[in-house]
């Protein structure tokens, strides 16, 4: 069975998966970000890679809010240590 993302949302027409992975040194999270919209005249959802004005508006809140979620995930499974801390 694929992997699912642990947390999914939309900014604009900006659509944002963020997955957890694991690692030797323990789980780390990473974000994938795609452009989606649906063609002219059908109902056939597309993606792009090319951003227009408006939707690097929206790419860049889009990268904000995940940093913010994988900062705040973080923050509550890794506590620094004493000496990470000096």
């Amino acid at each position: 069975m694929p992997q699912q993302p642990v947390d999914k949302f939309i900014e604009g027409n900006i659509h944002v998966s963020i997955w957890e992975n694991d690692s030797p040194t323990g789980a780390y999270r990473t974000a994938s970000l795609q452009l989606r919209y649906k063609a002219k005249n059908s109902d056939e959802w597309r993606t792009s890679n090319n951003y227009s004005l408006g939707d690097l508006e929206n790419l860049e809140k889009a990268v904000q809010e995940a940093h913010r979620r994988i900062e705040d995930w973080r923050a509550q499974h890794y506590k620094p240590s004493a000496q990470s801390a000096a």
